[in-house]
């Protein structure tokens, strides 16, 4: 009788990646005249203005504090940029190639609820060339949260 030869047990290997929930970059949206025309209709809050010296802009958004559902739509100056996007502890990334002909541009937060906890807020990393800059943002049903940035050479 021969001996029989038993080799250890090969562990399987999990071919499942296992990945962190990467950032949401956004593609264009389709165009929605009913919520350009609903942006266009509410009142302009200023939160923040910033002098950049980069047209290329990228933008984080976070839901801000406690996530609560939280949902958005972005425009950079009036044109419909990220439409109805949850803000969650992931960041909704935007990236910007600001039009040089022009020194002053808009971005608009419209919010599309206030989620569980009113209002509808937002964390907002901007980096605009080698310049880093962390804002808070507040929106709500009848008053847009607007971000400007003054470009200068």
């Amino acid at each position: 009788k021969k001996p029989v030869k038993v080799s250890p047990p090969v562990a399987k290997l999990d071919t499942a990646k296992r990945i962190s929930p990467a950032p949401a970059i956004v593609t264009p949206p389709k165009k929605d005249e009913n919520i350009v025309k609903a942006m266009t209709s509410r009142k302009k809050h200023e939160v923040s203005r910033l002098v950049v010296r980069s047209k290329n802009i990228e933008l984080k958004l976070y839901d801000n504090g406690i996530v609560d559902n939280d949902t958005v739509s972005i425009f950079y100056n009036g044109k419909l940029l990220v439409n109805k996007q949850r803000l969650s502890e992931s960041p909704l990334v935007v990236k910007l190639e600001l039009d040089e002909s022009v020194t002053t541009h808009e971005i608009t937060m419209f919010a599309l609820n206030l989620g569980s906890i009113p209002p509808n807020t937002a964390l907002v990393v901007v980096t605009a060339g080698d310049k880093r800059y962390e804002l808070h943002s507040s929106a709500s049903l009848t008053e847009n949260a607007v971000l400007v940035f003054e470009y200068k050479l």
